[in-house]
């Protein structure tokens, strides 16, 4: 916005400055009609910078460079979690328990009502999922991962032990009826 404003200034300066300069040329009309037109551009320009709206701090999505996110260029989700990271493991976890409450409620045919009212009541949807380590995956929140012994009572397992606890997770997922 400080541009536009100076830059506007430095025209009309430059054009009072050089005003005498002109002599005969200011008498001309085509001359005067010239200098009023980029006149009115940069007023007009300077109008257009202050009502357009002004762009949003926060970014929706990540940014995008030659087609490729910014998760793209770091890494899956499960690249990251293979690799080691505790945050990219819980985040697959999340997302391994989202699959399975979706699961769940598309092989029960439940709508919102009655999903609602499933989830609500802790023994029945024991008795649906039937499973042990299954109601552990559905009770996961994300609570961070400054202190992963937190997730040690739902059986969930970061570190070494995290590939062989999901795809154990996964395939009961996938078995699930």
């Amino acid at each position: 916005m400080r541009a536009i404003f100076i830059i506007v200034t430095l025209a009309i300066s430059a054009m009072i400055l050089f005003l005498p300069f002109l002599g005969d040329a200011w008498g001309n009309a085509e001359i005067r009609f010239i200098l009023f037109l980029v006149l009115l551009v940069l007023v007009a320009l300077m109008l257009i910078r202050w009502t357009l709206p002004e762009g949003s701090e926060y970014e929706v999505m990540p940014p995008m460079e030659d087609g490729v996110t910014q998760v793209e260029r770091d890494g899956s989700m499960m690249e990251q979690a293979l690799g080691g990271q505790p945050y990219g493991q819980l985040k697959v976890y999340l997302e391994l328990r989202a699959v399975f409450l979706e699961r769940v409620r598309t092989r029960r045919r439940l709508d919102d009502a009655g999903w609602r009212e499933l989830i609500s009541d802790r023994s029945r949807f024991q008795s649906v999922v039937g499973d042990p380590e299954l109601l552990g995956l559905t009770s996961l929140e994300d609570r961070g991962t400054a202190d992963l012994d937190q997730y040690d009572d739902l059986g969930l397992a970061f570190g070494r032990g995290f590939e062989g606890r999901f795809e154990a997770l996964l395939g009961k997922v996938e078995q699930w009826t």
